[in-house]
């Protein structure tokens, strides 16, 4: 377990609270974030090549027991969270490295709330708790 809040839903780090450049940071972040993963894996047969053999590799089944479903959480836009299932290799490391992008993103979240003073801090969340 992490000791970095998960700053889609925590009370007090939340992505909800960031401000002007900060907040359009973390938008160019998840912007990024979310179209060069897409676009990598949906075409790993341009990446790797139409024989290489990684290509052939992440496009193999899991063995049973291995498949499974995860929530994944599109960032950018008015998307809905949505589950995918995991059952080749290719996708099993997409869910791993979108885990590891939102932890990135989480210590980014808490460094850009820590370094806010209390007064804009408090003003910002009490404005996005009010829905504002």
């Amino acid at each position: 377990m992490s000791y970095i809040p998960d700053c889609r839903h925590d009370e007090y780090y939340n992505a909800r609270y960031l401000l002007g450049k900060d907040a359009d940071f973390v938008d160019g972040f998840d912007w990024c974030c979310e179209e060069a993963m897409d676009s990598f894996f949906d075409n790993l047969d341009m990446v790797f090549g139409d024989d290489a053999y990684i290509g052939h590799i992440l496009n193999e089944e899991l063995p049973e027991g291995m498949q499974e479903e995860y929530e994944w959480t599109p960032t950018f836009g008015d998307r809905e969270p949505e589950t995918r299932k995991v059952e080749t290799y290719g996708d099993l490391l997409r869910a791993k490295l979108l885990d590891w992008v939102e932890s990135h993103r989480d210590e980014l979240i808490t460094s850009m709330i820590d370094s806010m003073d209390e007064e804009t801090y408090k003003a910002a969340k009490a404005m996005a708790d009010e829905g504002k």
